[in-house]
C-alpha cells in the first residue's frame, strides 16, 4: 500500500509549526511556494492571509483560494477579509462558483450561508432564494416553477397569492402540486374535480372555503370517497356515516365487529370465510354472542353460548326443529 510520506512528515508540526514555516517562505521570498504546500496540506491561517495582503501580495491570495486548501479559523472571519479584498461582488461570485463544486472544503460551504439575499439573486441562486421563501424576487424574475417547486415544500398563503395574481394555477396543476390549491380560495372544488381526496382530507381543517365536515360530506358521498377513506383506514369515519359498502366488498366483518357495528355485519359469509381456522371460528361466534346473534349462534349449535347467556328457549326452538325435520325425512 501506498504510504504518504509528506502526510506523515507534515503531521509532526502542529498548526502553529504550520504557519511559522509559511510565514517564513514569505519572508524569503518565496510566496509562490505556497501555493504547491498549501495543495500538501499546509493549513492557511488569517495570519498568513493578512501577511500575504500587506506584502501586496493580492494575486497570491487569489490563485490559493483557487486550490484546495485547508483554513484554519472561522469563516466569517475569511469572508470579511476577502469581501475587503476583492469586494462584495466579486468575492459573492467566487463563493457561488466555489460552494456549488463536488467536495468543496466546509468553509465555503459556511460563506455560502452568509451571503446576503441581494448577492443570491445577484448570482442567479433561486433555488436558494425559494428555500428562504423570498418569493417576491422569484417572481420578478418570472421564476415560478422555483416558487412552485421549491425544494423545502413550503406552502405560504403569501407565495399561493403571487402566484394567483400571475395566472399560475394552471401551471400548479400541470405540475401537479396540488397543495398549493388549499392556499387559494375556491382550490377545494379544483382539488375535487382532480380526485385529490388525499390533499383535501390532510388539509381538512385549514382549508379555505370547506369545513372539515363538508370534506368528510363529500368524501363520503361517492364510492371513490368512501374507498379512499378506508384505504387510509378511517374506519370510524365511515361507521359513523353509515358508509359500509368498502367493508362488504373488502368482507372486513372482523373490523365491523370491533367498532360494533354487528348489524352491518354477514355473520355467515364472516364463517364462511374462517371456516379452516378454529381460533377464528371462536372469535366469530365470542361477537355473535355480544351481537346476542342467538339464531345464528343456534343455527350453528352453539348451544354451550346459548345455555350460559339463558337463551334456552333458541337451544330447545333449534332441537325441535332438528328432531321435526328428522322425523320428515
Amino acid at each position: 500500500m501506498k504510504t504518504d510520506y509528506q502526510s506523515e512528515r507534515r503531521q509532526i508540526f502542529s498548526p502553529q509549526q504550520q504557519e511559522k514555516i509559511l510565514l517564513g517562505i514569505i519572508n524569503l521570498e518565496c510566496a509562490r511556494q505556497l501555493i504547491p504546500m498549501v495543495q500538501s496540506g499546509y493549513r492557511l491561517t488569517p495570519i498568513v492571509l493578512e501577511t500575504l495582503k500587506w506584502s501586496g501580495q493580492k494575486d497570491l491570495i487569489f490563485a490559493l483560494m483557487n486550490v484546495k486548501f485547508d483554513f484554519d479559523g472561522d469563516s466569517r472571519w475569511l469572508f470579511s477579509f476577502l469581501c475587503d479584498l476583492f469586494g462584495e461582488k466579486n468575492t459573492a461570485a467566487m463563493v457561488v462558483q466555489k460552494s456549488q463544486k463536488d467536495n468543496c472544503q466546509s468553509c465555503w460551504k459556511t460563506m455560502y450561508s452568509l451571503l446576503s439575499t441581494e448577492q443570491l439573486e445577484e448570482n442567479e441562486q433561486w433555488e436558494e432564494l425559494a428555500k428562504k421563501g423570498k418569493w417576491e424576487i422569484l417572481a420578478r424574475h418570472k421564476r415560478f416553477d422555483d416558487i412552485i417547486c421549491n425544494p423545502s415544500n413550503r406552502y405560504s398563503s403569501d407565495a399561493a397569492k403571487i402566484l394567483t395574481e400571475n395566472n399560475q394555477l394552471p401551471r400548479i396543476i400541470e405540475l401537479k402540486k396540488f397543495q398549493w390549491l388549499t392556499q387559494i380560495s375556491g382550490g377545494e372544488e379544483i382539488l375535487w374535480r382532480h380526485k385529490q381526496y388525499a390533499v383535501l382530507f390532510t388539509h381538512r381543517d385549514s382549508l379555505r372555503r370547506w369545513s372539515e365536515a363538508d370534506v368528510i360530506c363529500k368524501l363520503c358521498s361517492i364510492p371513490e370517497g368512501q374507498n379512499f377513506l378506508y384505504r387510509i383506514k378511517e374506519y370510524q369515519i365511515l361507521v359513523g356515516a353509515g358508509c359500509f359498502a368498502p367493508f362488504w366488498q373488502n368482507e372486513n366483518w372482523n373490523t365491523l365487529a370491533c367498532l360494533e357495528c354487528y348489524r352491518a355485519i354477514d355473520w355467515n359469509r364472516w364463517l364462511q370465510k374462517e371456516k379452516n381456522s378454529d381460533f377464528e371460528t371462536r372469535k366469530i361466534y365470542r361477537f355473535a354472542v355480544k351481537a346476542k346473534q342467538w339464531q345464528f349462534l343456534a343455527d350453528h349449535r352453539q348451544y354451550r353460548l346459548l345455555l350460559k347467556k339463558g337463551r334456552l328457549f333458541y337451544c330447545c326452538k333449534q332441537l325441535f326443529a332438528r328432531t321435526t325435520a328428522g322425523k320428515r325425512k
